[in-house]
């Protein structure tokens, strides 16, 4: 006897459910999972934001490509802000 279970979905909270596109189970050829994509559609604006924790990973600047990239895209976040 085979006992099959899904494990295969998203949890979203009810205020993201609004803004959800679409969410699509896929044949997974690399595990006995399938794969599960979710398409959100969110307006920055219509989003309240609230106070978060952000701590950055000390390893990463030890990391020259990480450095390289990061300096080349700061003009860009600093001009998106």
């Amino acid at each position: 006897m085979k006992i099959q279970c899904r494990l295969d979905y998203f949890f979203i909270s009810k205020q993201l459910k609004d803004y959800v596109k679409e969410c699509k189970i896929l044949p997974n050829i690399y595990s006995d999972h399938s794969s599960v994509t979710l398409s959100v559609s969110l307006n920055e604006s219509e989003l309240p934001r609230e106070p978060g924790f952000w701590k950055v990973n000390n390893s990463l600047l030890s990391d020259s490509n990480y450095v390289e990239l990061l300096t080349f895209k700061i003009p860009f976040f600093v001009k998106k802000a």
